[in-house]
Parts: structure tokens; sequence; C-alpha cells
């Protein structure tokens, strides 16, 4: 996906605003996850963290032209989800670990063929504008990217969503052993957030990595992690 995003060749994206009122905090997500041409079929694949933040800084005009896209936070997560909910557009996981040999077809393409093939099965009865979650889970910006792996290192990432028809995701919020290098079908990172987003209350243009910071700062070590995963 990344070398895709790099070419330009990537399926052009459609930004969705979506609000937090407990923030004053409107901010546009992708409307439906990131896909590129794979043998003459668009694909969402899934995505590494490392991955992800590259792409970040090549969305939305890019950060040199004052776009640029971040990870969104479990806020951002959850108020696309009650949107597709309240649009009556939620999806059905189908996880495709089942069987003996599994592990190593997670980041195949193959897996990444079929977990589409469910997405879209989905996605007809909704209509290909409707604004529909989830795709899979997604890379964010939460605290709990501090954890520490055996070797005493911050793993770095935090991963989240994927959820059942009840509301329950299927990962909950953490690194869930993984680092950021790790990919697999169902990391399709559906909730990329444009850095540039608004106040509710008066439209004022903010800069969603200031506000970021201002979320996390008071976190020892949170203001210096995003540094360094972004």
């Amino acid at each position: 996906m990344l070398a895709a995003v790099e070419a330009g060749s990537h399926e052009e994206p459609i930004w969705t605003p979506i609000d937090l009122p407990q923030h004053d905090l409107r901010v546009f997500v992708l409307h439906n996850p990131l896909r590129c041409r794979v043998g003459g079929r668009w694909l969402m694949l899934g995505m590494s963290y490392a991955e992800v933040i590259q792409i970040c800084r090549r969305l939305a005009g890019g950060i040199e032209h004052g776009g640029g896209a971040l990870p969104p936070t479990a806020d951002i997560v959850d108020a696309a989800w009650q949107r597709a909910r309240a649009e009556r557009h939620v999806l059905q996981p189908y996880g495709l670990n089942q069987q003996a040999g599994d592990d190593a077809l997670m980041a195949s393409i193959e897996f990444a063929s079929r977990h589409n093939d469910n997405i879209e099965r989905q996605m007809r009865a909704f209509g290909p504008d409707a604004f529909a979650r989830d795709h899979g889970k997604d890379w964010c910006i939460d605290p709990r990217m501090l954890t520490l792996a055996p070797n005493g290192v911050p793993r770095g990432v935090a991963e989240y969503g994927w959820r059942q028809p009840s509301g329950v995701p299927i990962q909950s919020m953490g690194p869930g052993g993984h680092d950021t290098n790790y990919v697999d079908y169902s990391m399709c990172c559906q909730n990329l957030v444009q850095r540039s987003a608004e106040k509710i209350s008066t439209g004022a243009r903010v800069d969603l990595a200031d506000v970021y910071e201002s979320w996390f700062g008071h976190i020892d070590g949170m203001t210096a992690e995003i540094a360094r995963f972004l």
C-alpha cells in the first residue's frame, strides 16, 4: 500500500466529517479504507504502523503543503463506529485465522482478497456510498503505545477495534504483543484522519497534531512518543 501511495496509484481518498462534541472538535476521517490495484482489483490491504506513518505524511496533499493525516485515537474510532451504527451500516467481522498454517497467511494477498470478499458482500446491502464500519482494526495514538516489550523497549503501537455488531471490539486497546512492523489482513486502518481539523463551536481550523499533544502531553513520555512514532 505504501508503494501505491508513493506512486499516487491508490484510490483517491474521500474524507468524512465526524464530530466529537466532548472535545469541541470536528475531524475528517477516511470514508472508506485506502485501496490499491492488485491483479486488476481494488483491494484494501493490511498495513504496519511504520507503513501507516509514512502513508499519513503523504495523504491530504502531504505535510509539506499543510496536509497530511494521523492515526486516530480511541475517541475518533468510537465516534466513527457510532455514526455507522446510527446509519445502520455496521459490518460483521469474519476472522480468517481458523486452522493450523493460517498464521503464515495473515499478511498474504490470499487473505487480503478473502477479507475484501467478506466486506464487499456486506457492502452490497448498504450501497456503494455508505459510511460503514468496522472493516478491521486501527493503529491508534494512545498512552498504551508506551507498553514495554520483554526487552524493556516501548512497543510504540496501540491497536483497537473491529467490533461485533453488539459494539464489543475484538481487539481491545493495547499493543497486543505486536510492534511497529507487524501487519495482517485486518489492519486496514480505516479511520486515518486529516491533520486539518476544526472547532465545532467556531469553525476555526486546528492542527490535530497539536490537539493530540494537548491531550496526551500530561502523560510522562507521551509527547516524546508522539514525536518518535509520527
